[in-house]
């Protein structure tokens, strides 16, 4: 089995096209996790939600969401599941109570929560803006917010570890050990930690790092492409020679927030 468990449907707008494109590149089993500014109920419960993520198309409410991924889902010729990526900032409560509000409201309906960091101290965002901070500086407090947020046990899987790759790519030299650390807080919360198609493309040497301390600390694994659209649905299968390399032979599955081991595909 090859499930895709973090994709993205609104920028493109067509989901069906995105099952399509994933199921012939070989994923099994697809996953959409919008972002959780893309859902009217979080934006209009948070103004910072609202304002400081730009959204990729049309906001929907959280029902309409559901709708579309299960119409999806019905016609689709692989399982398709509904999931939700959240944002982790704690340090920001207007932003907690909102997706607090939301996941008490409709886990129900959800088969994955991501919890993912987008933003680190003084509201730096990991990737696409001007940077103010240092390297050594801004690792250490995306990593400390990764390692926080698994040891918690509020999400399913923490998403793309080595992000912030994109706004410092000059990585500080405990980049190592503290991966190490991130994947055994998760291992002892049981939360899987993702391997990234977008992270795998454009830093593969850090991803690697990331498996090789999952694989040392017996941290499930979650594969997600995060293709926001056709073209890079199903990325994420180039992962399986460093998982296997690695020694990881499983690798996980969602459902109704059921974890479910399967093996990797050949």
């Amino acid at each position: 089995m090859l499930p895709d468990n973090h994709n993205h449907y609104i920028a493109w707008g067509d989901p069906g096209a995105m099952v399509e494109a994933a199921a012939a590149a070989g994923v099994t089993e697809l996953v959409f996790s919008e972002h959780v500014h893309h859902i009217e109920e979080a934006r209009a419960a948070s103004p910072y939600i609202a304002t400081r993520f730009a959204p990729e198309g049309p906001p929907v409410a959280h029902g309409g969401y559901v709708a579309t991924v299960r119409a999806a889902a019905a016609v689709a010729p692989i399982p398709v599941r509904c999931g939700i990526e959240l944002d982790v900032a704690d340090d920001n409560a207007g932003l907690v109570a909102a997706t607090t509000a939301l996941r008490d409201s409709y886990a129900s309906e959800w088969d994955i929560v991501i919890g993912s960091v987008h933003v680190i101290g003084g509201d730096e965002a990991i990737e696409g803006e001007p940077v103010h901070s240092d390297a050594a500086s801004a690792w250490a407090d995306y990593l400390d917010r990764l390692t926080e947020a698994a040891a918690s046990g509020d999400y399913d899987v923490i998403s793309h570890p080595v992000r912030l790759a994109q706004s410092h790519p000059d990585t500080p030299p405990f980049i190592a050990t503290r991966l190490g650390d991130l994947a055994e807080a998760a291992a002892r919360a049981d939360v899987a930690l993702e391997v990234n198609g977008t992270d795998l493309e454009r830093r593969p040497d850090l991803v690697e790092m990331l498996v090789d301390a999952c694989a040392r600390h017996a941290t499930p694994v979650s594969l997600g492409s995060d293709a926001h659209r056709p073209q890079k649905a199903g990325r994420v299968r180039a992962a399986i020679p460093l998982l296997r390399r690695a020694g990881i032979d499983r690798i996980v599955a969602f459902e109704r927030r059921n974890r479910i081991a399967v093996p990797l595909p050949g």
